[in-house]
């Protein structure tokens, strides 16, 4: 009955307000979910994996998750494409309310000199929407008079589909000094999401309205030879028609596997039904394997500290794994003449500095 009661809530909400997509602590990791144009960015030759689950409203067990499986590729002879893949779920309500969405995606970038990189990319995807009837109970199945809760006149139908289609586009730009010293790596992007602000299911106004998202990071290191002792300072600005949300981390890698974060994040909602929250996200990162590898583990936490304290909810968990192999899977090849074929990655570094795991 607790659940029930929670769903009815959360339906509530939804019935007059806007859908909203999900915005992950560890943005700048789920890359491709923060903007199609790191699609095949890594370079000729080299695949990327990622794997996310968002756990939202952890003091009420089950109503809002989000897992996501990312992979992209870098083409081996056309060495500026890049394409990938998204299947992600969110199911509200302990499963009664489930949306599933596939994404395919392409990437081009172009290389200036050594040390800079513009990227565009476009995402296309299908989203699924499926409501179980049967997990509910009506009005019409309560006897008061017994006490029993009798078969629905609505028991036929147990589940109803609903689908549409997305559109996403977006514009990367990596930059970084060629300091041995006082060594810095930035980027700046602007992500066009929900160009055609799909309606995704049957409840009033449950569309995915048109979001900009704007996102920064900077990587200080004081050697560009050591990831050791380097800081990384990360934002994210989203805007939409019904809330507004700035997402703040900053890292430090205290060895070259290890790095912890803390930051801030701030939601503004337009809607009824909500009010402003805030909350504070703490994150760690590990790469057992060294920086090389580029198998890391990631784990956040965020801790409401104001708004929705209504019904006690707010506080989220998130674990991610991205995976890159060490060596690409083609280009660097030899050539006939034998003095081998030298691919650019977007940036670049040379052989004898260490491999920064790139944004």
């Amino acid at each position: 009955m607790k659940y029930k009661i929670i769903i009815a809530f959360i339906l509530f909400i939804i019935e007059s307000s806007y859908a909203q997509d999900p915005v992950y602590s560890q943005f700048y990791e789920n890359r491709l979910e923060l903007n199609p144009a790191f699609c095949g960015r890594d370079g000729e030759g080299s695949l990327r994996v990622n794997a996310f689950h968002r756990n939202l409203y952890r003091p009420i067990e089950g109503p809002f998750h989000n897992t996501n499986l990312a992979v992209d590729f870098g083409m081996c002879k056309t060495q500026h494409l890049g394409f990938g893949l998204i299947a992600s779920n969110e199911t509200q309500g302990d499963g009664y309310l489930s949306n599933n969405k596939i994404e395919g995606l392409m990437g081009f970038r172009k290389e200036f000199g050594r040390y800079a990189c513009l990227s565009v990319g476009i995402k296309f995807g299908l989203i699924f929407q499926k409501v179980d009837w049967s997990q509910f109970v009506f009005s019409d199945q309560l006897d008061p008079v017994q006490g029993v809760v009798r078969s629905s006149v609505n028991s036929n139908i147990y589940s109803e589909f609903s689908t549409a289609y997305t559109l996403t586009s977006g514009v990367n730009y990596t930059f970084q000094d060629h300091k041995e010293k006082n060594h810095f790596l930035g980027n700046l992007g602007i992500t066009w999401n929900n160009l055609n602000e799909p309606n995704i299911g049957y409840l009033s106004n449950y569309e995915l309205p048109q979001r900009f998202t704007f996102y920064g990071a900077l990587w200080y290191f004081r050697n560009k030879n050591q990831l050791n002792s380097s800081w990384l300072i990360k934002s994210r600005f989203d805007i939409q028609k019904n809330y507004k949300t700035n997402v703040l981390l900053l890292e430090h890698y205290f060895i070259e596997v290890l790095s912890i974060g803390a930051g801030y994040r701030l939601s503004l909602f337009n809607s009824s039904g909500f009010s402003n929250t805030s909350s504070v996200v703490l994150s760690a990162g590990l790469q057992p394997f060294g920086v090389n590898t580029q198998m890391k583990f990631l784990i956040s936490y965020e801790s409401n500290i104001g708004g929705l304290n209504v019904i006690g909810v707010g506080n989220t968990f998130e674990f991610g794994i991205t995976f890159k192999p060490n060596k690409p899977l083609c280009g660097n090849r030899q050539s006939k003449n034998g003095k081998g074929v030298s691919r650019m990655t977007c940036p670049i570094v040379d052989d004898k500095e260490v491999v920064i795991p790139q944004f």
